[in-house]
């Protein structure tokens, strides 16, 4: 059926709507049967200005009641995807692609012996700690107080 037709046809267009609204109520009237809820039973009035339902609120000095949509409970689907055991596949290529081999993060190093400008404690530190000369170290009673 070509479009132009059916605007030209007044008769065609009010039995096509008719149909939709049709099929509208029916779906409505689906819906609202699914939310039915099981139980109808109220809950006791409570002092608050607020009542909440599982799925209503009804707001104190106003009467209307507002629906709330509850969310259903997210199951993790990624566990049943193909994609769940693809990392395990990687190690093949990555043993072709990787040009230096993996190096361990904790390299070691030797401790400095440096003393407090401060109080004139003597201790022994990473070297990371010593940003500057040994001289112009800190130690952490001394950087914690003021002055």
């Amino acid at each position: 059926m070509d479009p132009n037709e059916i605007l030209k046809n007044p008769e065609q267009l009010k039995s096509l709507i008719s149909l939709l609204q049709g099929l509208v109520d029916q779906v409505e009237q689906t819906k609202n049967d699914e939310e039915e809820p099981k139980n109808t039973r109220v809950a006791p009035s409570k002092p608050s200005s607020t009542i909440k339902t599982k799925n209503r609120q009804k707001v104190g000095g106003n009467n209307s009641i507002k629906s709330k949509k509850t969310k259903p409970d997210n199951i993790n689907q990624f566990e049943k995807m193909s994609e769940f055991r693809m990392h395990k596949d990687d190690c093949a290529i990555d043993k072709k692609l990787s040009a230096v081999p993996p190096v361990a993060r904790m390299r070691d190093f030797e401790f400095v012996d440096v003393v407090c400008r401060v109080c004139g404690r003597k201790e022994s530190i990473a070297p990371t700690l010593l940003f500057d000369s040994p001289s112009r170290y800190k130690c952490n009673n001394c950087s914690t107080q003021s002055g």
